[in-house]
Parts: structure tokens; C-alpha cells; sequence
């Protein structure tokens, strides 16, 4: 049975999932770390293992551009998708992030010297308003730019190597 792109993007997606939940709660790396780049390689693979069985099939024969790229656009809008719950669902359920990442500012501003209590307080009031929407679009654009990048790469790559 051959699977659909949309079932690759899912697979890719839950693993990449799983892999942060490992790195998090697991091996104890803190969120957008260097082990993020991991996540984006698993990302990348199922955009790829997509376009290359989109490739190998007899579909593939007379396909354009768009056929290709349409291929990875269903794999990465899936992964993409689920990697924004996910985030979403992550951070609220570990709000110590939120209130590190205030105490780690609160900590710059004060070290600058230049606000005043008031001010680093409404400073901290505004960034936690602002943590997740800013979050989960972070999150979003930069799922998707991968995906359409790797999605454009892989599909011109591909459509000349059939000729």
C-alpha cells in the first residue's frame, strides 16, 4: 500500500513530536535548543520522503512543478499543523517557560537600568499577554517557510532529474 502524502506528513509530524517530548521531559534540553535542529532534519526528511515517493510513482511521468510541489505542500501543511498544537498544548502545560523567560528579562531590564519598577513590571505584564500568540505564530511561519523551501528545493531537484 502505497501511503498518501498526507499520512507521510502525519507520521513525520507525530515523530517529530515524540522527538520533542524526548528532548524536553527526557533528556531535560531546554525548548528551541540545539537539539531543535533535530526536529527540522525529521521535518525535512518526511517533505523529502514524500516528494521522492511522489517520484518513484507512476504519477510522477508527466508531472510539472506544481504536481511536486503540491506533493510536499500536503506533507508540510500536515506537519506544520500539528506541530502548532502541539507547541500550543506544550506551553501551557509547562508555564515555568513563560515565567523564566519573564524572570530572564526582567533580570536584562534591570541590569540595563534605565526602567523603573513600574515599568519593568508592565514590561512583564505585556510579554506574558503576548508569549503564546507570538509563540505559535513563530512556530507557524517558520514551519511553513521550511516546508515550502524544501517543498520548492526537492520538487525542482526532482522534476529535472526525470527530465
Amino acid at each position: 500500500m502505497k501511503l498518501k502524502a498526507t499520512y507521510k506528513g502525519l507520521i513525520a509530524g507525530v515523530g517529530m513530536v515524540l522527538m520533542s517530548i524526548v528532548f524536553y521531559y527526557g533528556l531535560h534540553v531546554e525548548p528551541n535548543g540545539p537539539y531543535q535542529m533535530w526536529v527540522i532534519v525529521v521535518f525535512i526528511g518526511g517533505v523529502g520522503w514524500s516528494l521522492l515517493g511522489f517520484h518513484h510513482s507512476p504519477k510522477a511521468v508527466n508531472a510539472k512543478f506544481k504536481d511536486y510541489f503540491a506533493e510536499g505542500f500536503r506533507t508540510f501543511i500536515i506537519i506544520t499543523l500539528i506541530m502548532v498544537i502541539y507547541t500550543a498544548v506544550f506551553y501551557k502545560l509547562n508555564p515555568q517557560i513563560l515565567e523564566k523567560v519573564i524572570k530572564d528579562n526582567e533580570a536584562l531590564i534591570l541590569q540595563a537600568g534605565d526602567k523603573t519598577p513600574a515599568e519593568i513590571s508592565e514590561n512583564s505584564a505585556k510579554l506574558r499577554s503576548i508569549f503564546m500568540p507570538m509563540t505559535i505564530s513563530i512556530t507557524t511561519v517558520t514551519y511553513l517557510i521550511f516546508g515550502a523551501v524544501t517543498s520548492l528545493i526537492g520538487s525542482l531537484f526532482l522534476k529535472n532529474a526525470r527530465g
